[in-house]
C-alpha cells in the first residue's frame, strides 16, 4: 500500500511542501513511520475507518487475481462496518466511550452477536427490522445443485478452501457495496455529527502514543467514500475501477 504523504519536517524547515510516495504494509494500529526522500521521519496516523481499509483491500486483491483473499477481506469489511454503526448508534444516544468500550469487550471475538447487537440497534433506531443479510440467496453460487445464501458462500471460501469464480466474487462484492453504502449514505445524513465524534476519538487515541517525529494524519478517499461529501462510486464495478486508477496513477507518480 503506498501513502501520499507531504513531509512535515521539510514544510517547516523549508516552508515548502515535499511529497513523498512510501511502500508501506498495512496494520491494524493505522499507524505508520515514513521517510521522505530527504531523510525526515514522520508517523502518518490514518484516519479511515478500518471497514473502508478492508474494503480497498479486497478489490486490490481480486485485482491481483487473489479471489479468496478478497472474499476474506470482504466478509471482515462487512463485520467492522457493523462495529462502526454500533458504535455511532451508541455514542449518539448518549453512551460514553468507556462504557461502550467495555461493553463491546463482552462481544469482541463473537461475530454472530455483533451481528445481533447491530440488527437490535437498528431496529430501534429506524424502527423497522434491518435486511437479513445472511440468508440473502446468490445466484452464482450452488452446492448440490441448490442456489445458496452469501454466509454459506464465504464460509466454504474461508473454512473450507473453496476457489471462488470471478463472477461469484463480484457477486457477492456488489452485494455487500450496495448494502454498506446504502448503510453508510443514511449514517452520514442522519448521524453525521456522532460519526464524527466516533472518529475524533479514535484518532486521539492513536494520537496519544509517544514519538520522537513529528506525527500528521491523513484520509484517504476510499472505495466507500466515508471521508467524501458524496460517493461517486454507485456500483462494485464502479469502485474497482476507482482503485484501479488509483493503483495506475500512484504507480505513473512513484
Amino acid at each position: 500500500m503506498k501513502f501520499l504523504l507531504p513531509c512535515m519536517v521539510c514544510l517547516k524547515e523549508n516552508k515548502v511542501l515535499n511529497i513523498n510516495f512510501n511502500d508501506v504494509n498495512v496494520n491494524d494500529e493505522g499507524i505508520y513511520e515514513l521517510t521522505c526522500n530527504k531523510g525526515h521521519k514522520t508517523h502518518l496516523i490514518s484516519q479511515n475507518e478500518k471497514f473502508e481499509i478492508l474494503f480497498d483491500m479486497s478489490i486490490s486483491a481480486l485485482l491481483d487475481g487473489y479471489k479468496q483473499e478478497a472474499v476474506s477481506c470482504l466478509a471482515s469489511s462487512l463485520e467492522r462496518f457493523h462495529e462502526w454503526c454500533i458504535s455511532v448508534f451508541s455514542v449518539n444516544n448518549g453512551v460514553s466511550f468507556e462504557e461502550y468500550e467495555k461493553t463491546w469487550k463482552y462481544v469482541s471475538s463473537q461475530s454472530e452477536r455483533q451481528l445481533g447487537a447491530f440488527y437490535f440497534l437498528y431496529l430501534q433506531e429506524f424502527k423497522k427490522r434491518p435486511e437479513d443479510i445472511n440468508n440473502t440467496i446468490m445466484k452464482t453460487y450452488k452446492k448440490n445443485k441448490e442456489k445458496q445464501n452469501i454466509t454459506k458462500f464465504r464460509n466454504e471460501v474461508i473454512h473450507n478452501g473453496y476457489i471462488p469464480t470471478d463472477e461469484q466474487v463480484n457477486e457477492y462484492g456488489e452485494y455487500l457495496f450496495n448494502y454498506i453504502n446504502k448503510n453508510l449514505t443514511i449514517i452520514k445524513e442522519k448521524y453525521n455529527k456522532s460519526l464524527i465524534e466516533v472518529n475524533m476519538h479514535k484518532l486521539n487515541k492513536k494520537y496519544s502514543f509517544e514519538s520522537d517525529y513529528p506525527k500528521a494524519t491523513k484520509g484517504e478517499v476510499t472505495a466507500l467514500g466515508l471521508l467524501a461529501a458524496k460517493n461517486e462510486n454507485k456500483t462494485f464495478k464502479d469502485a474497482i475501477e476507482y482503485i484501479k486508477k488509483q493503483e495506475e496513477l500512484i504507480n505513473t507518480i512513484h
